[in-house]
């Protein structure tokens, strides 16, 4: 009798590991996104939809005339060139790389956005977008605002501007690469490995590094700079 009832509670045990071991691997499935299986169906209605399409390119005239990108249409061919060269299917269907005006309701922060296609069977593809920086009426630089009220603000030179915008274009890209295969967009898994792709092709930022910058204030709204001590 002893035995019997020792014989049952080793097979429940076992019975509660096995269920265990079971909910850790569907849980660790479901944090690392698609099977295999189901990565490439989503990859392969996207490519026989949309393809390698030429990818259009438009740029805007911007509501306020001190509103500038300092990039020019051969430096995004030459990312695009290295994008591609990085991940063979980088370039899948985006549709369009838009240099237009910042949506009212984006704080300043964001430099790119990237919106995916509707639908997998139509031929439309992905936009990224690419929204302008404001240029300082005293200096020859850049205003990289650091509140949503864009009271305060460090300076950035043309290169540093240009080299910010075509790191973030070249993170967007990375979110098309994940959206393919996975078809998610958010996490900080996904936001880091937007970043590392568009470090690896050769694109830096300059953000780490403004925190030892001399840091401005907007004097009333005017445009004229008062220094601080950051």
């Amino acid at each position: 009798m002893l035995s019997t009832i020792l014989f049952i509670s080793l097979i429940v045990v076992f019975a509660l590991y096995l269920l265990a071991f079971t909910i850790i691997l569907v849980m660790s499935a479901l944090n690392k996104g698609p099977s295999l299986r189901k990565s490439k169906k989503y990859f392969d209605q996207i490519y026989k939809n949309k393809g390698l399409k030429e990818i259009k390119f438009y740029r805007e005239t911007f509501r306020n005339e001190n509103y500038d990108i300092p990039i020019s249409r051969e430096e995004v061919n030459e990312l695009l060139k290295r994008a591609e060269e990085k991940h063979a299917s980088a370039l899948v269907g985006i549709e369009e790389i838009s240099f237009e005006d910042r949506p009212e309701e984006y704080p300043y922060q964001i430099f790119a956005s990237y919106t995916p296609d509707i639908d997998d069977r139509s031929n439309i593809g992905a936009v990224i977008r690419v929204y302008p920086l404001e240029r300082d009426p005293e200096e020859n630089m850049y205003r990289f605002y650091t509140d949503v009220e864009k009271n305060y603000y460090w300076l950035m030179t043309k290169e540093e501007a240009r080299d910010e915008l075509l790191f973030s274009l070249g993170h967007e890209i990375g979110h098309n690469i994940r959206y393919n295969f996975e078809r998610r967009l958010f996490g900080d898994e996904i936001e880091d490995y937007c970043d590392e792709f568009s470090e690896q092709i050769g694109q830096t930022t300059y953000e780490q590094d403004y925190v030892n910058r001399k840091l401005y204030k907007r004097d009333g709204g005017t445009g004229s700079l008062s220094q601080n001590s950051f």
